[in-house]
């Protein structure tokens, strides 16, 4: 163990003091610093020194600053006139915006809500919010580059409006606005200035500013300015395309116009287009709920007198006179509604309503109990409030549906009326059925328009009018009455822009009927009268598809051609080379229609077109009816890409397979059939992918294999018509075995179930021919006669008369051989039948021959 070692165990070994220990000595009270810092002496003794300063006699030596400014002034008089220039130039520009903004203060804005109370206190008032004002700080853009005029007056802005300047007409107004004195005797006047400046912004496309300076003035003390507000919203509305919003404030309009003082003749204009508006906006619900409304022409609802010119040649004192007419009638209602009715002379009644605020339910019960009706609600829990909406209406000597009509649609709800005295109120926002309530909609559409054209017939949208007519009668499944309507506008009104429209709508309506021929007659007028219009092409390209539809495929053909040459559009251009290329292969000109089907399939860049398909499939035959078989099977592989229907896959399928087969490529057309999703297949589907593999089967020499395929799909066929179909091919395939027995009674079989038609002729060839294989010639001779009787069409007609020919013949009749060969050469002449064409004989039996 080392020392140092030893000196650690020493230490660690000796006892630490215990706390008597510790604090055994007495405790020293009379400690001095020195005691204190006793270990830390210099410490103390650098502590205990004094702190010398100097004498104040003594220099204190100074710092000298690192930089010293110079003694010369800051700036020069130059920068100082300099300076005193720039202040006053800043405060010449300055005073004249300083001036005009304390003047704004002064002065109340005209765009600030009106003072005064509405003369209906009951009824709800429209709340503004005040950043939607155009406030000075933030102008609109028809007044941004505006300065303001330098002599101004109510002629001056009139003028400037009548003048179609609607920025300086608005600048006007303003102007007018702010210099009316703040009194209350200028609110009315007030209010009238501000609807004219949002007349002007809306004449400016400045509908949201408009439409704010609108609902508030919506709120006026005078009957003229709510009723001229309510009218100028409703055009904002239809802009905005809330439909339902524009009838209600059209109506709300309606009700105020008797009131506004206004003379007879612009009452009665005023009153003439609310309700064209009502009507209008209906009848363009009813299009959006059906998605129609993107196909009405544009005209439909721009021409008319729809632009508010009602104000225009008034002066100062005709407007302050409007201003106060009709308040005093109002406020005799304040208490209630008033309603009276008298005798129209012709044993119906007239009513006279003045209602000041009163809530609509009181309203409609009041007026229901005087017409001695009932009143049901049909609101859903949402729309019950709406019953107690509060309505100023006065309406002098109004029918009763009129008077019950504009009520319910001040509030925004429909009202109807039924022979048991009913009166039923619904809200035309809400339904649960959508084909109950366009129905309903379209009934009330049809109404309206119908008493406007009936009360209005010299007015100047009557074409109009008729043309919603024709269009509600169509969704109304009334294609008698809508034809009836659109003949009227292209008969009665033919300088209307709505004429040609009203030819095509009607050429469709007789389309849907199958009426090909009026419809190629009204499209006829509509090309002959209308050939500068804007859809000639179009309508050119829709006579072609009626003539075609009539059976004049050589006029449809010619009608296309031109189209096609048109070049109009790459649209018209594809539907007229498919119209030419159909129109040639109905008339069997196959090679004529497939360069104009080639050129069609060409112009189309969407692979997946519905038409492309069906063009494909007509290419494809026309082609195996050229001996094109490759040509053929490309065309139809592309058809099967965009079959939409399983008609038409079948029908495509089938072709190809024939195809290949003309192609004598057996094997592949034996893939395409196994391939095929035959489950998905209905029974006359299967059936046919069956039948024509037996045939395949049969061209390869295994016609056992294609017999027992078909007996083996005949077990579960119910329908005698498919049945004889598969029996048939079955006695085809036994006759390609050579069991020509077999196949004899397997036909006379069929004959007992088949009904008369294209099958059971075919069935009767087949056993003639069986028969005279047989030399069973009697009977070959009676079967084909029985066949000529029943008038079968002139391919099996033909081929009837040879084989009863070589029967005959073999009897040694050969004088009713030769008889029988001229009746042959005779019947060529006569024209094909249309009873039903039968399955041609030999190429069918041809199929089952082996290769």
């Amino acid at each position: 163990m080392t020392d140092k070692e030893h000196d650690s165990t020493q230490h660690h070994e000796t006892p630490a003091p215990t706390d008597q220990e510790r604090f055994a000595a007495p405790a020293r009270e009379d400690l001095t610093e020195e005691d204190v810092f006793a270990d830390s002496l210099p410490f103390f003794e650098q502590t205990d020194r004094p702190v010398e300063f100097p004498a104040a006699s003594e220099p204190i030596e100074q710092v000298r600053p690192l930089y010293e400014p110079p003694s010369a002034p800051r700036f020069s008089w130059a920068q100082i006139v300099l300076l005193a220039s720039i202040l006053a130039v800043a405060g010449v520009m300055l005073y004249p915006t300083l001036v005009r903004s304390f003047g704004r203060r002064a002065t109340p804005s005209p765009d600030s809500p009106p003072t005064q109370a509405p003369a209906n206190p009951g009824e709800p008032q429209a709340r503004v919010q005040p950043t939607a004002l155009p406030k000075p700080s933030q102008p609109t853009e028809s007044t941004r580059h505006t300065p303001p005029l330098p002599a101004v007056s109510l002629a001056v802005a009139e003028n400037l409006y009548a003048n179609e300047d609607y920025a300086r007409a608005h600048a006007a107004y303003q102007q007018l606005s702010a210099g009316l004195a703040d009194q209350p005797a200028e609110t009315l006047m007030r209010d009238f200035l501000t609807l004219k400046m949002a007349l002007c912004l809306q004449r400016q496309a400045e509908l949201e500013p408009a439409a704010v300076l609108l609902r508030q003035i919506s709120a006026s003390a005078s009957p003229f300015v709510r009723a001229l507000a309510y009218y100028d919203r409703s055009q904002i509305e239809l802009e905005k395309k809330q439909f339902l919003a524009a009838r209600t404030a059209a109506y709300q309009a309606f009700a105020l116009v008797e009131s506004t003082g206004l003379p007879k003749d612009r009452c009665e204009a005023l009153r003439r287009d609310c309700g064209f508006v009502a009507a209008q906006a209906l009848t363009r619900q009813v299009l959006t709920l059906r998605d129609i409304d993107k196909d009405c022409p544009g005209e439909l609802w721009s021409a008319g007198n729809l632009a508010n010119n009602h104000l225009l040649g008034l002066d100062e004192k005709q407007i302050r006179h409007c201003l106060t007419a009709g308040r005093a009638t109002l406020e005799s209602a304040v208490l209630g509604p008033e309603i009276q009715d008298t005798d129209d002379g012709k044993g119906g009644r007239l009513y006279t309503v003045i209602c000041n605020g009163a809530p609509m339910e009181e309203l409609l019960a009041r007026f229901a109990a005087n017409a001695d009706l009932d009143v049901r609600w049909g609101l859903t829990a949402e729309s019950v409030g709406v019953r107690k909406r509060a309505v100023t209406l006065y309406i002098s000597d109004a029918l009763l549906d009129d008077m019950a009509t504009v009520i319910a649609g001040y509030g925004g709800l429909l009202v109807r009326s039924d022979d048991a005295g009913l009166l039923m109120v619904a809200d035309p926002a809400e339904y649960t059925s959508l084909s109950e309530h366009v129905a309903t909609l379209t009934e009330e559409c049809i109404r309206l328009w119908r008493r406007f054209s009936l009360r209005h017939h010299d007015d100047t949208r009557m074409a109009n009018a008729h043309f919603a007519l024709g269009l509600m009668q169509t969704e109304a499944q009334r294609p008698d009455e809508a034809i009836a309507e659109y003949k009227m506008v292209a008969n009665r009104f033919p300088r209307s822009p709505l004429a040609p429209y009203a030819l095509l709508n009607s050429s469709r309506v007789r389309t849907n009927l199958m009426d090909y021929p009026g419809a190629r007659k009204d499209l006829q007028q509509l090309v002959e009268q209308y050939p500068d219009t804007s859809f000639a092409d179009r309508a050119c390209l829709y006579l072609a598809d009626a003539t075609l539809s009539t059976g004049m495929a050589a006029e449809a053909v010619r009608l296309y051609t031109k189209v096609y040459n048109l070049a109009v559009s790459t649209d018209t251009q594809q539907a007229a080379a498919l119209g030419a290329g159909t129109g040639l292969f109905n008339q069997q000109q196959y090679a004529e229609a497939a360069k104009w089907l080639t050129r069609y399939v060409n112009l189309v860049k969407d692979t997946r077109s519905r038409n492309l398909a069906a063009a494909c499939l007509m290419l494809g035959k026309a082609n195996m009816e050229l001996g094109r078989a490759d040509e053929a099977k490309k065309v139809l592989r592309l058809a099967l890409r965009g079959m939409s229907s399983r008609q038409q896959y079948v029908e495509t399928l089938l072709t190809l397979v024939q195809a290949h087969m003309a192609a004598e490529e057996f094997l592949e057309a034996l893939d395409i059939l196994d391939s095929s999703e035959a489950q998905q297949f209905s029974q006359e589907h299967a059936l046919e992918v069956v039948l024509l593999k037996a045939r395949v089967l049969c061209r390869i020499g295994l016609a056992d294999l294609a017999v027992g395929l078909i007996r083996h799909r005949v077990q579960y066929l119910v329908d005698p018509e498919l049945k004889a179909r598969a029996n048939l091919d079955l006695a085809r395939s036994l006759k390609a075995l050579g069991h020509i027995d077999e196949a004899a009674a397997c036909l006379g079989d069929i004959l007992v179930y088949a009904a008369s038609g294209p099958t059971a002729q075919t069935v009767q060839y087949e056993l003639a021919a069986a028969c005279l294989e047989l030399n069973r010639h009697e009977q070959t001779v009676g079967i084909c006669l029985d066949l000529l009787r029943s008038d079968p069409p002139d391919d099996l007609r033909q081929q009837t008369f040879r084989l009863l020919a070589q029967a005959y013949a073999r009897q040694r009749d050969y004088e009713r051989a030769a008889q029988a060969l001229i009746g042959r050469l005779k019947s060529a002449d006569v024209p094909t039948q249309t009873s039903g064409t039968a399955t041609p004989v030999g190429a069918i039996s041809a199929d089952y021959a082996p290769r």
